[in-house]
């Protein structure tokens, strides 16, 4: 978060932290861009709270009755898994946030390398080819001066070939 993050800027800070593990008595969940006047939400749990509450609204998985979150997959978990009921149809979401800006208008994933993140493009595609899943990576956007997501190849070019292999695959 370090272009977003720097001394002086100002947050939205959640009090009490939700989660007891936490190392810190406060959780960060938005950060003011002075230069494009706006604030980027932070929190890591707002794209699955979007996907778990307003998945049959988006017209791509409109078609499923029925999520699952957490769903384990090979050595991962995975963000969603949908069924549309009688069928064998079934789907996998694995939910990305979309923080870091660039260019203008187009956002970068990650904003950090991500071995995590890589296994599960991985996953995503082993669960495609080999038992027949959709696989959706959904990127997540908490700002608004951006239209355009793209992997991050100079900062993560690990991710940046696993999105690539599943867009061919």
């Amino acid at each position: 978060l370090k272009e977003i993050l720097y001394p002086g800027v100002a947050v939205l800070l959640r009090f009490p932290v939700v989660k007891k593990e936490e190392k810190t008595d406060a959780g960060l969940i938005g950060v003011f861009v002075p230069a494009s006047n706006i604030w980027v939400s932070t929190d890591s749990q707002l794209a699955s709270r979007f996907i778990r509450e307003k998945w049959k609204d988006l017209p791509v998985f409109k078609e499923y009755d029925y999520i699952r979150p957490e769903f384990t997959y090979g050595d991962s978990r995975i963000d969603f898994y949908l069924k549309k009921n009688n069928s064998s149809e079934k789907c996998l979401i694995e939910v990305k946030t979309v923080g870091l800006k660039k260019e203008d208008n187009i956002g970068y994933f990650p904003d950090a390398p991500t071995k995590r993140g890589v296994k599960h493009v991985h996953e995503l595609i082993k669960a495609k080819k080999e038992d027949g899943f959709r696989s959706v990576i959904a990127f997540f956007v908490p700002r608004s001066d951006v239209i355009t997501v793209k992997p991050n190849k100079e900062l993560d070019p690990d991710f940046y070939d696993a999105v690539k292999l599943a867009s061919h695959s």
